[in-house]
């Protein structure tokens, strides 16, 4: 039924944003709710239009740009949101808000 899709990505979001800033696994997500990995990914999907991992890296590149915001440099807010390296965080951030970090940091200050 459409609740336990609810349910379901409620938990996974939560899930997520209590643990963004880990090395989450997908399967992790899926055995903490007792569920199939792939049947968990189609229910979050269905109800939320994107992946899990799509998710996991919006929060991530969030968490990222608020942490570029409060004074962190790149390095410190890559690792604070879960990417193991400021190269990886560049990529993602430059490609999901059209800007690089840097660019941020330089408006900010």
């Amino acid at each position: 039924s459409g609740d336990f899709i609810s349910i379901k990505a409620l938990k996974v979001k939560g899930y997520i944003n209590a643990r963004y800033m880990e090395d989450i696994k997908i399967a992790e997500i899926a055995d903490s709710l007792n569920l199939n990995r792939k049947y968990l990914s189609s229910l979050f999907k269905k109800q939320t239009g994107i992946t899990m991992q799509e998710y996991l890296i919006r929060k991530r590149l969030a968490e990222g740009k608020k942490l570029l915001e409060n004074g962190h440099n790149v390095t410190e807010a890559a690792h604070m949101a879960g990417y193991a390296d400021a190269f990886g965080f560049s990529k993602a951030f430059s490609a999901f808000f059209g800007k690089s970090p840097k660019s941020l940091k330089k408006v900010t200050k």
